[in-house]
């Protein structure tokens, strides 16, 4: 028997092995509690404009029973959670010493909320918020958590700079809470461009297969160019079911009902304009610049 025909039957047989074992080992992985959370990007809401002419544009937040608060920037953050497991997460999964809490620093947050649910039967709520010089701490309450189930929280405060994280523990999670991460829109791979990579494959195919006839004058034996192709078909079915099925594209897909607003969007792909730079520090910068050269005409002027 050739030797090229046993070696594409072998890497047939354990290619279709391991994909059965990444299957199992997949929907093994999906019966447990999986806790997630992304922080989106923060954007801006509210800025300070200062001019040279003689008036001046405040922004206040007022919130009921607190004195208004005089802020530079207003900036909003979205903060959202789901359990991704098919196991539930009830309020007594949460360890009493270690409870389930934004922490939010390096920067003065005006407000925490909880803006969308997936149902309002699992009662998600915001406890008691504590804050100091510091750190922010919001504490989140829910009754239960199903497969899919979650919320997401805005936090408004005046900066983008916010290092904000869900902490806690659940009985059952012993890896802890996992934070999803965030995949720029644009490293998508376009529809268009994996239709090119297939033409690209079938062409270059067609091509070793006229190569084959030119250089043995013979189209004996030229099935053998088709046995590398077989053992690969396999891995690459296994790769697409693990990118493209087993798991979304961006990890985890949070539902519909806790998208942010559509004027979040709208800002954010405003703010990217300038790709992601904090607007407060142009201000700051551009007051550095100033100062720095009134400080060199003194020197200057100075005997």
């Amino acid at each position: 028997m050739d030797i090229n025909f046993i070696l594409g039957i072998a890497g047939f047989v354990l290619s279709v092995v391991s994909l059965l074992y990444a299957v199992y080992v997949t929907k093994k992985s999906k019966q447990e509690k999986r806790l997630v959370y992304e922080i989106m990007r923060p954007v801006p809401i509210a800025e300070v404009i200062k001019g040279q002419s003689a008036y001046s544009l405040k922004v206040v937040y007022e919130k009921t029973n607190a004195p208004p608060v005089y802020i530079e920037h207003a900036v909003a953050q979205y903060i959202r959670f789901t359990n991704f497991g098919h196991i539930p997460i009830n309020k007594n999964d949460l360890a009493t010493s270690d409870i389930l809490r934004l922490e939010i620093a390096n920067g003065k947050v005006l407000d925490v909320s909880l803006v969308g649910v997936t149902r309002d039967v699992c009662q998600i709520a915001i406890g008691s918020i504590s804050s100091d010089d510091s750190v922010t701490i919001a504490n989140i309450d829910f009754a239960f958590l199903d497969y899919m189930d979650g919320g997401i929280i805005q936090v408004l405060s005046d900066t983008s700079k916010l290092q904000t994280t869900l902490k806690g523990t659940v009985v059952g999670m012993p890896d802890g809470i996992k934070k999803s991460k965030d995949y720029p829109e644009n490293t998508a791979i376009p529809n268009w461009g994996c239709s090119l990579g297939l033409i690209i494959t079938l062409l270059s195919l067609g091509a070793s297969i006229g190569a084959y006839r030119l250089i043995a004058g013979t189209w004996a034996n030229v099935w053998l160019l088709g046995l590398p192709f077989v053992a690969l078909l396999v891995p690459f079915l296994y790769i697409f079911a693990f990118f493209f099925i087993m798991e979304p594209r961006n990890e985890f897909t949070f539902p519909e009902k806790l998208l942010p607003p559509r004027w979040y969007y709208m800002r954010r792909l405003a703010a990217s304009r300038f790709h992601n730079r904090d607007i407060s520090d142009d201000y700051e910068n551009a007051g550095e610049k100033k100062d720095d050269k009134n400080d060199r005409r003194k020197r200057k002027s100075s005997p």
